[in-house]
């Protein structure tokens, strides 16, 4: 159930905007290092708070590895 709701709302739409099929396990892939990157930031800021210098320079990293997930398809 948990898996189809993914491919569904996530995984699909992802797959389609980056260009179709052949581009689910980029999108796979994508989804799964936001979901561990958002399950790990919910950790650690409930143990030991960011500084808002450490919270900016976690986003500016984050953006910069989506993006590079992005615009560099997985080579077969």
């Amino acid at each position: 159930m948990l898996r189809e709701s993914v491919e569904q709302r996530f995984v699909a739409p992802l797959t389609e905007w980056l260009g179709g099929p052949e581009h689910q396990t980029q999108a796979r892939l994508i989804f799964a290092y936001v979901m561990g990157v958002a399950v790990t930031r919910a950790m650690m800021t409930t143990a030991a708070p960011c500084t808002p210098e450490q919270t900016q320079a976690f986003c500016d990293r984050f953006a910069r590895d989506i993006q590079a997930l992005v615009e560099r398809p997985l080579e077969e």
